[in-house]
């Protein structure tokens, strides 16, 4: 696709080292989409998870969902939250700074995120399980898709004003600690783009 006068970006971080007893469904990253002018159109979530300094204890499977929010009309709070500098998460040089709002995008530290004010779907748009390792080791192996926009003819998640994911821990077992990368790929074009879709 085109984008025009926007642009393409692509973002990866981590967590700090987080606690195997977090909260069901804390949420550990946060993607808002803030503009009144233009979409973001999602095209690919990836993550991976290890275990860090404390191997888990045998227990139930490490679960982890997407869920889409919308009506996200105050930011989350906590983690590490990110500003864009002029040429952060391009793709190419000669496409606009993104508009993502500061602080709009947000990965947890050592504890769950805040979760601002917004409305969750009331399903999850995806979900993995793995077997948690009683070893220090990967349990959702790098690269894992989440989710992805496979071909053109598939519908992307197209996010407006307001609205965006967050990523949740959905169950960890009781005991051990983690950390879990996020890689997000995102375009941002102008509605008149997608008008015929």
């Amino acid at each position: 696709m085109h984008v025009g006068a926007r642009g393409s970006y692509s973002w990866g971080g981590v967590t700090g080292i987080l606690p195997a007893a977090l909260a069901a469904n804390s949420e550990i990253f946060q993607f808002r989409f803030v503009h009144a002018s233009f979409l973001c159109l999602l095209r690919s979530v990836r993550i991976c998870a290890a275990v860090t300094t404390t191997a888990f204890a045998a227990g139930v499977p490490i679960g982890l969902e997407m869920r889409n929010a919308l009506a996200w009309t105050g930011q989350g709070t906590g983690g590490t939250r990110i500003t864009w500098g002029t040429d952060d998460a391009k793709k190419r040089a000669s496409f606009g700074t993104t508009v993502l709002g500061a602080n709009d995008v947000a990965i947890a530290t050592t504890a769950a995120l805040g979760a601002g004010t917004k409305t969750l779907n009331g399903v999850a748009c995806a979900h993995i399980i793995a077997q948690p390792g009683t070893l220090v080791t990967a349990f959702v192996p790098p690269g894992t898709v989440l989710w992805q926009r496979d071909t053109a003819e598939e519908y992307p998640f197209l996010y407006e004003n307001q609205q965006g994911f967050v990523i949740r821990s959905v169950e960890v077992p009781g005991t051990g600690t983690w950390k879990c990368a996020v890689h997000v790929e995102w375009s941002e074009i102008d509605p008149a783009a997608v008008s015929g879709w």
